[in-house]
């Protein structure tokens, strides 16, 4: 067996440098159990913006996808409510068209109507003028004379007719104005009136249906033998022209009545002329 060598180990005092290097050690692990929990604090702080983070961002897609579907359901109102509007534009233009229609229907029935009633109107009013036409008519004052006679004939003596102005018309007349003359004559022209004078005596009387008005009408000239044996004889006639201006006083028109008969010895007689007129006053 061998024996070993002794060893004899002496302990030296510690250096600084081993103290420093202890200290340095457990500075570092200071260190590094501080940068650790920084770290670790940091991580947890990323941990916390990442969460953060995702929070915001699943919020914002919440967001966004609520502002989405509003956004799909204003899309869908709006589109709603145009429909709607549509709908009620729709059925305003019918309604107005139909009441358009129904208007112009209304109004052309209205029209039709009023033409009928014009027309029935107009006819009323014709039938109206018609029947005031022929009650005027009807009752128009109409003079005539009647009843005509001459005076026994008497040589230097005038011819004098008698004579009755007969109203055939319901209407009273008031007399204006008479004029008459009677020849002996084969032929009078009425133009011979111009020359005689207005008989005043007559102005201002009345003649109504069933009253006639006597009146006398007298030659100009007194009857002379020849004239009187042509009268005789009948190559000659009593002539009795002349004319009577009176008011109708109804209508207020003043109208002229002209006549003209030619008289027989027998007491016959021929009208020639037997007119009424309107009378129109000469300028």
């Amino acid at each position: 067996m061998a024996l070993r060598p002794k060893v004899i180990v002496k302990v030296l005092p510690a250096e600084p440098k081993v103290i420093i290097h202890s200290q340095n050690t457990q500075d570092n692990q200071e260190d590094d159990k501080r940068n650790y929990n920084v770290n670790r604090f940091g991580l947890g702080i990323n941990a916390i913006g990442v969460i953060i983070n995702t929070i915001l961002a699943i919020v914002a897609l919440a967001v966004f996808g609520l502002t989405i579907l509003q956004t799909r359901s204003a899309l869908k109102s709006v589109s709603l409510a145009k429909q709607t509007l549509d709908s009620t534009i729709a059925f305003n233009n019918l309604t107005l068209k139909s009441q358009k229609e129904a208007d112009e229907i209304n109004e052309k029935r209205l029209k039709e109507k009023f033409d009928l009633d014009k027309e029935s109107l107009k006819a009323q009013i014709e039938a109206l003028n018609s029947a005031k036409s022929q009650f005027t008519i009807g009752n128009e004052p109409f003079l005539q004379l009647s009843n005509l006679a001459y005076s026994k004939l008497e040589v230097d003596k005038p011819v004098t007719t008698d004579l009755f102005v007969e109203n055939l018309g319901n209407y009273p007349v008031k007399i204006i104005s008479f004029k008459s003359i009677t020849l002996p004559s084969e032929y009078v022209a009425e133009s011979y009136l111009k020359e005689v004078p207005e008989n005043s005596k007559y102005a201002g009387q009345y003649v109504i249906k069933g009253s006639p008005l006597s009146m006398k009408s007298t030659s100009k000239n007194l009857l002379n033998i020849p004239t009187y044996e042509a009268v005789n004889s009948e190559k000659y006639h009593i002539h009795l022209i002349g004319k009577i201006i009176y008011k109708n006083l109804i209508s207020n028109k003043d109208k002229i009545y002209t006549f003209h008969y030619k008289l027989g010895k027998d007491g016959l007689y021929d009208i020639l002329r037997s007119e009424n007129d309107i009378y129109i006053k000469p300028e």
